[in-house]
């Protein structure tokens, strides 16, 4: 038997959540031409076109979509629709809870319509739609849940495939700020035997040094040095309980070459010696 282990990308930690609320949604096939007036958007619209030419003005900017282009309209926006036969596309709608935590915008301030289409991988997105559908036919009362988790899907696919200068500064940021945490553990688990300074840290991460020990600070109450020291003298405690090494095959482990000076920082930060703890 052949097992495959998957691991979390980062890390076992989930982000803070950014989950948007999704409505009303249909695959839309055309038989007959179908234009719809202009009108102004409340709630963010995605459109994903599978078949066909779909044509529309956004913000009096004149748009046309074909197979594997995908829309997203943001609240606020004027949109009108100039639809022709053969047309297949799917649409949705989405908003932000304006009471919770995270970003209440998705689109930057000054975005324009160029930036806010671009092309979808149909052999993604078009799977997940007929996920979606297969829910509705289904219709049990772990259907609509199933179909939140595929729409959030989506939504994410579709964050990655727009160009950043279309996003908020604000949901960029909470989004970086959110994953910190998993960016962080990951950096360290990978570099854990080596002496990681902040600025490698920074670079690494694409960060700035001050930014970096800002974040750290802001959300996980230390700077970057001391939870990188203090990952390492987590991980040492680990060996230290589970295996046979020594404690100077263990400090070797961790990036230390003197096992002296690795005791005594072991011992600042747990508060007892590598024997103590082994005992």
């Amino acid at each position: 038997m052949s097992i495959q282990t998957v691991h979390r990308a980062g890390g076992p930690e989930r982000p803070v959540r950014i989950a948007p609320q999704f409505f009303g949604m249909g695959i839309i096939k055309l038989k007959a031409a179908f234009d719809y007036p202009l009108h102004q958007h409340k709630r963010y619209e995605v459109i994903l076109v599978r078949e066909g030419v779909y044509r529309c003005t956004l913000n009096e900017k004149a748009l046309t979509l074909e197979p594997g282009e995908i829309l997203l309209i943001g609240p606020g926006d004027y949109h009108q629709d100039f639809c022709d036969p053969p047309l297949q596309y799917f649409a949705f709608q989405f908003q932000f809870d304006v009471r919770g935590p995270g970003p209440t915008k998705l689109l930057s301030d000054d975005v324009t319509p160029d930036l806010q289409h671009t092309q979808a991988d149909l052999a993604v997105f078009w799977p997940l739609v007929e996920a979606i559908q297969n829910e509705s036919d289904i219709g049990d009362l772990v259907a609509p849940l199933v179909q939140d988790a595929l729409l959030e899907e989506f939504f994410w696919r579709l964050v990655r495939a727009l160009p950043t200068e279309a996003l908020h500064e604000q949901f960029l940021s909470f989004t970086a700020v959110s994953a910190l945490p998993i960016r962080l553990l990951r950096l360290f688990q990978t570099h854990i035997a080596e002496n990681l300074s902040v600025a490698d840290m920074a670079r690494r991460l694409h960060m700035s040094q001050s930014a970096l020990a800002h974040t750290c600070k802001a959300i996980l109450g230390a700077p970057p040095a001391r939870l990188f020291l203090q990952c390492r003298m987590d991980y040492a405690r680990r060996l230290l309980a589970t295996s046979c090494l020594s404690v100077k095959q263990v400090a070797g482990r961790v990036g230390f070459d003197d096992p002296y000076h690795f005791s005594r920082t072991f011992k600042k930060i747990i508060g007892r010696s590598p024997s103590e703890s082994r005992r």
